[in-house]
Parts: structure tokens; C-alpha cells; sequence
């Protein structure tokens, strides 16, 4: 991967936690209480939302770019807690 890329996506990655320190605001740290199996759950309702979306990339842009950085964050919150639950064993 170019040197190019690297940045790019970490522009990315740092646009998706930026929007999740938005809504932490919100909602705080609620996702900790959910079940690794529904934090996956939600990546998945925004998998089906995306492929309802891109059938008109154009006009639903914006939204393309909110599902899938809420689907980046569902995954890092996901990570998070299979992490957290690897440590416990």
C-alpha cells in the first residue's frame, strides 16, 4: 500500500471517530452495554441499508457516507468488545 493510501484512509478512520466523539456526546458510552452479537447486528442493518442507497449513489451521497462511517464505528466498538471479552478467559 502507497504512502498515499495509508493517509487517506487514516483521514478516513479519523473522520469516522470524530463523528463517534459526536454522538458519545449524546449517548455517552452506551454501546459497552451491548452484546458483542448486537453491535454486529447493527453493521449488518447498515450493510442492508447501503446496498438499498448506492442503487442511486448520486442522490443519496450524504447518507452513503453516514451509513458507512456508522458502520466503521459499530465495527470498532465491536472490536472493542471482542477484545474486552478475549481478556476476560
Amino acid at each position: 500500500m502507497t504512502n498515499k493510501s495509508v493517509k487517506q484512509l487514516r483521514l478516513q478512520s479519523q473522520k469516522c471517530i470524530n463523528l463517534l466523539e459526536q454522538k458519545s456526546k449524546k449517548y455517552g458510552d452506551s454501546w459497552r452495554i451491548a452484546k458483542l452479537s448486537t453491535l454486529i447486528d447493527m453493521v449488518l442493518v447498515k450493510y442492508g441499508r447501503l446496498q438499498k442507497l448506492v442503487e442511486n449513489p448520486k442522490e443519496n451521497v450524504n447518507k452513503i457516507k453516514s451509513d458507512l462511517q456508522d458502520a466503521a464505528n459499530y465495527s470498532f466498538m465491536a472490536l472493542q468488545k471482542l477484545e474486552e471479552e478475549n481478556n476476560k478467559k
